[in-house]
Parts: structure tokens; sequence; C-alpha cells
């Protein structure tokens, strides 16, 4: 996902609730004899909260399996919850271990908890760079989800161009007429090609390809200068 304007709301809700959090812990610690712990009162909601938070982000996985229940909201709105409040949870967490690392168990859940956050963040970075990378450096690249579209285009493009030449090469009645010849083969070669999934690749070859085109090219400049003399004379 792109961090965009829409994401503005998103980005100060967080903020306003990591300072809200770190403010009310400054305060608590202060007020308290023993400071706050894992195992204060204080302590306790922070964890409550930093582990509904992390279980919200979980539950984001699961919505692929529910696509249906429309009501759960869409994955767009998902996905910037996902990310915002995941890294609010962080803060959570720390308010509950009053900033301290722990023992041996906490230390490892510590890495664990480090190396999801900075994986989220890398991948965040990777969204927001490389598109615009590959856009610059392969300009006439297409994602693979795009290929269908693209196709589409080109082929209606195709049609387009058959229909003009129709215009000056109208199609005989014989099989064996080049015009007839050209508008078959284009039907049942050279169309199918632009499927998104073409069950014939008949122009895999290069030199082959070049010469079916130079056949047609032939075809249609002979037919369109008899035509043109004819329609002269």
């Amino acid at each position: 996902m792109i961090i965009d304007a829409g994401h503005r709301r998103w980005i100060v809700g967080t903020v306003a609730g990591a300072l809200i959090a770190l403010g009310f812990f400054v305060w608590c610690d202060r007020n308290s004899v023993a400071g706050v712990t894992g195992g204060t009162t204080v302590g306790l909601w922070f964890g409550v909260a930093g582990t509904a938070m992390m279980l919200f982000c979980g539950a984001f996985v699961l919505l692929r399996q529910v696509p249906a229940w429309w009501w759960l909201g869409s994955r767009k709105a998902w996905l910037k919850a996902h990310i915002w409040l995941g890294l609010l949870s962080v803060v959570m967490i720390l308010c509950h271990s009053g900033f301290r690392i722990g023992g041996l168990m906490g230390q490892a859940l510590w890495v664990v908890l480090a190396l999801i956050i900075v994986s989220g963040i890398f991948g965040i970075i990777v969204q927001q760079t490389l598109p615009g990378a590959l856009t610059r450096k392969v300009p006439e690249e297409a994602s693979y989800e795009q290929i269908e579209y693209y196709c589409g285009v080109l082929r209606g493009r195709a049609d387009d161009l058959c229909d003009a030449l129709k215009n000056v090469m109208t199609p005989g009645d014989s099989a064996e007429d080049p015009r007839s010849r050209f508008y078959s083969a284009y039907e049942t070669q050279l169309r199918p090609y632009f499927a998104a999934s073409p069950k014939v690749v008949p122009f895999a070859d290069e030199p082959a390809t070049r010469g079916w085109f130079d056949r047609l090219r032939e075809t249609f400049a002979a037919r369109a200068g008899s035509e043109c003399r004819r329609r002269g004379g």
C-alpha cells in the first residue's frame, strides 16, 4: 500500500495516541512508588491494549477467508489499520513493560516483535519506492495483473485497424482471393494471439513472424494498388 494523503487521519491518530499513552505512562510512573511495570494495574491495561491491537493486525490475514462479509469493511481500510495500529501497539507494549527489556523470555519476545515491525516497515518502504523505480527503468513493463487488460487494448486497436482496411480492401467471394486470405489470417492467427492466455503462440520465432507480416503487407499493397487503379479508371 502506498502511504499517501489518505493516511493522514491514521497518521494523526497514531501520533496522538502514542503521545497520550506516553504522557499517561510518565504521569503514572512518577506518581507510583514502584513505577509502572507489567505487574501493575496500569501496566496490565497497557498490555491489554497492545495485545488487542496485535490481534486485530493479525486478523487482517483472516479477512481473505470471508470476502463476502462486506460489513467488516474494505481491505484497504483494514490494511491502513494494520499498519498504524501495529506501530501504535509497540508504544503500548513499551509502556506495559515500563521500558524494560526483562529476562531471557522477555528479550526473546522483544526480538520477535522487533523483527516483525522492521520487516513491516521494510515492506512499506519497498512498496513506496519499487513501483516508481520499475516504471522509470522499464516504462513498457506491465504487471501480471494487467496483462489481460493490455491484451484487450491491443486486440481492440487491431480490430479498429482491420475495420479501417475493409474500407480499402473489401473481402472477395473466393477463399483464395488475397483479400479473403488476409482477413482469414487475421481472425484465425493474429487476433487469438492477443488473448490473455493464447493456446497457440504462432509468433514465438522472430524471423517467421517478420515473414508472416511481410506476406500480409504484400497482399495488402497489391490489392490496395489494384483497387485504386480500378476506382481511378
